[in-house]
């Protein structure tokens, strides 16, 4: 059972790392995103939101930062972003889309265009696990 070995590694953190789901169905931006952000959290990916929400029920420690491609097949990351922050309380989420979007988020909801550099996606996940850390603490 992976418990133990997940317990270990959220210990051996230091305490400015984070974890965090990143959730997209196009295997290059997934790893993409991934590789960016691994130089300051702890990232667990998902190809799609069903893959997400049963991650997050296997991963024996808090998850309060999830970031999510809108434009995913069966159930879009809007959605998901509401369940997500229904099951885990104080979390924070950052969708990603190609397509701009006009509507005003919730306060624990970001957003970011596609394309961004490297630096628009670090920064974007600062600001937003300046929120979270209480969560990942507990």
């Amino acid at each position: 059972m992976p418990v133990p070995i997940f317990s270990q590694t959220l210990s051996l953190l230091p305490p400015d790392v984070h974890p965090l789901v990143m959730v997209d169905d196009e295997m290059m931006v997934r790893s993409v995103c991934t590789r960016i952000l691994q130089t300051r959290f702890l990232v667990f990916e998902a190809n799609s939101s069903h893959d997400a929400l049963a991650l997050a029920d296997l991963i024996p420690f808090p998850l309060p930062l999830l970031v999510t491609d809108i434009s995913l097949p069966r159930m879009d990351g809007i959605t998901l972003a509401h369940i997500w922050l229904k099951r885990h309380r104080d979390a924070r989420v950052l969708l990603l889309s190609g397509n701009s979007f006009a509507a005003n988020f919730a306060p624990d909801i970001g957003f970011l265009q596609k394309p961004f550099v490297a630096d628009e996606l670090l920064g974007a996940m600062q600001e937003l696990s300046a929120g979270a850390e209480k969560v990942a603490t507990r």
